[in-house]
C-alpha cells in the first residue's frame, strides 16, 4: 500500500521502563515512530506555527540524515517542553536509538525521559496529531490560531500531572543540571544521590528537618511564643474567639491591625493594614474560610523581606511588595491590569493555573476605594497602586532580589537565631524592618513568620536550588556503583567469588536476585535483580555497591542507576545465539553515559 504523501505514526507498543536506559538519566520510555516526508520538505511554515506554543527554542543536531529525522527531533523536543511548561519534570534529551528506511517509510526507535507515562503519551499524541494536520495543509500558518486553541486543551490535560508547589520541579531541574541522581519515592518525596551520600527531600523539608520544628512553624502562635522565649522580636497578637471578640482585640491593640489564620501558609486568609471595623469584619469572615483559629495582630510598618536560611547560613533574600500596577499617566488602573496579563510571568501563571494572577476582584476594589480611587483612575507615571493586602508571590506580589551582602550582619544573625530557636535546618524567615541594610537593634524589626517548607523561587536566583543540593549532599551524592551483567542466571558467580570481588572494589553492598547484603549480612529479599539494586542504592549504610543483574531483568526493567563505575559481562562466551542478541540489546541500553567502559568479567567471576 502506498503511504500518504506526508505522515507521522506512533507505534502502539511503547514501554515505560522503571529504570533508565540509552544514556538518559530519568525513567525511560521506548517505542517506535514512522515518518513519511519528502526529502525537500521545508520546515519554515511548520516551525512558525509551533514556535509560539513553547517557551524554549529548539536545538537541532547540526547534521541529520533526512527531513524525517529532523521531524523526529522536533517531536521529541516539543513533547518534553510541553510537559516542562506544566511543571512536569522531564529534563533529559530524548534519543534516537536506531533508524532504518523500509518501503519509503523512515522507521525510528526512540528513547524518551518520562515522569508520568500518561503525560508523556498525551503530549506525544497531541503533537503527532497536530503535525499530521499541519503537514497536509496547503498553508499551515493559516491554522496557527486553531493550533493555539487546541494547545490549551493539551495544557489542561497535562496540568493534572504537574508537581505541586514550586520547589520539587526546580530541585529536580537542579539535580539534572548538576548530574545528581534523583528518584521519586512517594508523593512529593524524592531521594537525591545514592547510598550513604543520599538525602531525602519533600520540597524543602529534608530527612533531617525536625518534626518538632515543623510542628512549631505550622502555628503562628507557637512560632511567636518560641521566638519570644528566645528573645526574638515578634508582633503582639491574640486569638479571636468570634467576630465581636476580634473587634475588641483590634480596639485594644489599636488600628491598624492584621487578620491571619493561625495554621495557614502562602498568605491564605491574611489581610494586613486594616484600619477600621468594617475592613476588619470583612477580613475576619474571609479568614474563617481557611481556618477556625484566627489571630488579630498589631500591624507593623516596614519593608517585608523573606530570608531563606540553610544550615545556619542565609542563602537568599527577597524584598516583597503587594501586587499592583505602576502608572504611566496614560492608562487607567483597569487597562494597566489588563496589560499586565500579557507579561511572561502572568501568561505562564495563567497557562499553569487557568486563572489570572492579578485582577480587579473585591479585594482590589476595596483597596482602591480606601484610597479614593476607581478602576478608571489614571495613575501618574511611576505611581504604584496596590491591589493586594498581602505580599505573597502567589497573590501577585512583586519580589526583588537583595544581595545577602547588603543585609546588616545583625539582621542575618537574627534570622539564623530564629531558625535555630525553632529547631529547623532549612527555613524561610519573614522579616519586617524599615531597611535591611541597617541593624534591627537600631531601627526595630519583627519576625512575622517561619516557614518550614519555604518556596524558594526560581526566577530571581535559580542557582539557590543547586547550592542547596550541593550543600546537603556534599557534592553529587554518589557512591561507587559497579555492575556485573550476567548473560543468563546460570552465569552469576557464587557468593564467595562475589565477596572477593567486592573487597577489591571497596564495596560493602551487594545486590543480586537472591537478595541484598550490607557489610556481609543479608538484609532483605528482592523480587528480581533490578529490585535488589534499587534497594541497595537507597540504603544509607552502603558506601559502595556491586549490582549483579541478568540481561533479562535489564531488558524488562531498565538500569537501576544512571551511571556505573565499571561494567563487566559474565557468560558472553557460552551464551546461545538468542542470549547473545539479548546481551547486545542490554549493552546498547548501557551506552550513552551509563557505562564508562564495558569489559569481560575476570576469570575469578565466571561460573562456567
Amino acid at each position: 500500500m502506498t503511504p500518504n504523501p506526508s505522515s507521522i505514526r506512533l507505534h502502539p507498543e511503547w514501554r515505560a521502563l522503571q529504570g533508565v536506559a540509552y544514556g538518559l538519566r530519568e525513567p525511560t520510555a521506548q517505542g517506535g515512530i514512522d515518518v513519511v516526508l519528502p526529502q525537500d520538505y521545508s520546515f519554515s511554515a511548520l516551525d512558525e506555527v509551533m514556535r509560539p506554543l513553547f517557551d524554549e527554542e529548539i536545538a537541532l543536531p547540526q547534521e541529520t540524515s533526512s527531513t524525517a529525522e529532523s521531524m523526529v527531533h522536533r517531536l521529541l523536543h516539543w513533547h518534553t517542553v510541553a510537559q516542562r511548561q506544566q511543571k512536569i519534570p522531564v529534563f533529559g534529551n530524548s534519543r534516537i536509538v536506531s533508524a532504518r528506511r523500509v518501503a519509503g517509510i523512515s522507521q525510528f526507535m526512540v528513547a524518551v525521559p518520562y515522569h508520568s507515562p500518561q503525560a508523556t503519551q498525551q503530549a506525544m499524541d497531541w503533537i503527532v496529531k497536530t503535525l499530521n494536520d499541519l503537514l497536509n495543509m496547503r498553508d499551515p500558518k493559516a491554522h496557527a490560531a486553531r493550533a493555539m486553541r487546541d494547545f490549551e486543551g493539551l495544557v489542561k490535560s497535562l496540568r493534572v500531572h504537574a508537581l505541586g508547589g514550586i520547589n520539587n520541579f526546580h530541585l529536580l531541574r537542579a539535580s539534572h543540571d548538576l548530574d545528581i541522581p534523583a528518584r521519586a519515592l512517594f508523593g512529593d518525596t524524592y531521594c537525591f544521590g545514592y547510598g550513604a551520600n543520599s538525602r531525602w527531600l519533600n520540597s524543602t523539608q529534608t530527612d533531617q528537618t525536625s518534626a518538632l520544628g515543623v510542628h512549631i512553624a505550622a502555628s503562628k502562635r507557637k512560632t511567636a511564643h518560641v521566638l519570644r522565649l528566645s528573645g526574638v522580636p515578634v508582633p503582639r497578637h491574640s486569638v479571636a474567639h468570634d467576630e465581636r471578640h476580634a473587634l475588641e482585640l483590634a480596639q485594644t491593640l489599636g488600628y491598624p491591625v492584621v487578620i491571619k489564620p493561625d495554621d495557614q501558609e502562602q498568605g491564605r486568609g491574611v489581610s494586613a493594614g486594616l484600619r477600621d471595623d468594617a475592613a476588619l469584619v470583612t477580613a475576619y469572615r474571609a479568614a474563617l474560610e481557611h481556618s477556625r483559629t484566627i489571630l488579630v495582630e498589631k500591624h507593623h510598618d516596614g519593608e517585608d523581606y523573606r530570608l531563606t536560611v540553610l544550615k545556619n547560613r542565609v542563602v537568599k533574600i527577597l524584598r516583597r511588595s503587594a501586587g499592583g500596577v505602576t502608572g504611566d499617566s496614560v492608562h487607567t488602573v483597569a487597562e494597566l491590569v489588563a496589560s499586565s496579563q500579557e507579561t511572561p510571568r502572568f501568561r505562564n501563571y495563567f497557562r499553569q493555573h487557568g486563572k489570572p494572577l492579578l485582577h480587579l476582584d473585591d479585594e482590589a476594589l476595596g483597596l482602591l476605594s480606601e484610597c479614593g480611587l476607581s478602576p478608571d483612575h489614571v495613575p501618574g507615571a511611576g505611581c504604584f497602586v496596590a491591589l493586594r493586602r498581602k505580599n505573597n508571590i502567589s497573590a501577585g506580589g512583586i519580589q526583588t532580589l537583595i544581595p545577602v551582602a547588603q543585609a546588616h550582619p545583625d539582621n542575618i544573625a537574627l534570622a539564623v537565631r530564629s531558625v535555630r530557636a525553632a529547631l529547623l535546618d532549612l527555613c524561610g524567615v519573614d522579616f519586617l524592618i524599615p531597611d535591611i541594610s541597617k541593624s534591627w537593634l537600631e531601627t526595630g524589626a519583627v519576625i512575622i513568620e517561619l516557614n518550614s517548607k519555604p518556596q524558594v523561587g526560581y526566577a530571581l536566583a535559580p542557582e539557590v536550588y543547586g547550592q542547596t543540593l550541593k550543600e546537603l549532599l556534599n557534592g553529587d551524592g554518589r557512591v561507587p556503583v559497579h555492575l556485573l551483567l550476567c548473560a543468563t542466571g546460570l552465569d552469576c558467580p557464587d557468593a564467595q567469588q562475589l565477596q572477593a570481588f567486592m573487597q577489591e572494589r571497596n564495596c560493602n553492598g551487594l545486590a543480586a536476585a537472591q537478595g541484598v547484603w550490607v557489610d556481609g549480612a543479608r538484609v532483605g529479599d528482592a523480587e528480581n535483580s533490578f529490585h535488589a539494586a534499587r534497594i541497595a542504592l537507597l540504603d544509607k549504610a552502603i558506601t559502595g555497591a556491586l549490582c549483579v543483574m541478568t540481561v533479562e531483568d535489564i531488558l524488562r526493567h531498565g538500569l537501576p542507576a544512571d551511571r556505573f563505575d565499571s561494567v563487566m559481562i559474565a557468560g558472553e562466551d557460552a551464551a546461545s545465539h538468542a542470549d547473545k542478541l539479548a546481551l547486545a540489546h542490554s549493552q546498547a541500553m548501557l551506552k550513552g553515559g551509563a557505562a564508562r567502559a564495558i569489559t569481560s568479567a575476570p576469570q575469578s567471576l565466571r561460573s562456567r
